[in-house]
């Protein structure tokens, strides 16, 4: 099954893990590559975050690499509260590199930006959902995707 909706927070930690994985894992299998994004937030502005990256980063980076804002590129935000707020992103899509997220993320707000091409091993996988969505302890805030491919959840995850 496709999320073609952008989801409310969610904030459940199992859940969460099972939609990274089940999209990284799926996506391991084709020859687009999947970037970890880490996009932080400098001190008093992290309301808003998640529209700050859905609205403004999502436009600008479609315009730069398609030259349209019309193209469909799918993705899964996780939001912590580390710090003042960072966005772990998982976008599939080839041609970003770690200078144009910056310039984009630049010009929309002054924050920190990390950009890895994911692992495409089932253990690569595994540690990277778990991670964003279990590993911080206490900071997992929640998390919305567009178009992220995710396999039938059970109702243990809801």
């Amino acid at each position: 099954m496709v999320n073609n909706l952008v989801e409310s927070l969610l904030p459940h930690k199992d859940r969460c893990f099972h939609c990274v994985h089940s999209g990284l894992s799926h996506y391991a299998d084709y020859d687009e590559s999947v970037y970890w994004i880490n996009l932080t937030s400098p001190e008093g502005v992290n309301d808003g975050i998640f529209e700050l990256f859905e609205v403004d980063f999502m436009n600008l980076l479609r315009e730069k690499l398609f030259n349209s804002e019309y193209v469909d590129i799918p993705y899964i935000l996780v939001l912590t509260s580390e710090g003042n707020g960072v966005i772990h992103a998982f976008i599939r899509c080839d041609g970003l590199t770690k200078s144009l997220v910056g310039n984009i993320w630049a010009k929309i707000h002054q924050g920190y930006i990390s950009c890895t091409k994911v692992g495409k091993t089932e253990k690569d996988c595994f540690k990277l959902a778990n991670y964003v969505s279990r590993g911080q302890k206490d900071k997992f805030v929640g998390f919305r995707s567009n178009n992220w491919y995710v396999v039938n959840i059970d109702s243990e995850y809801l």
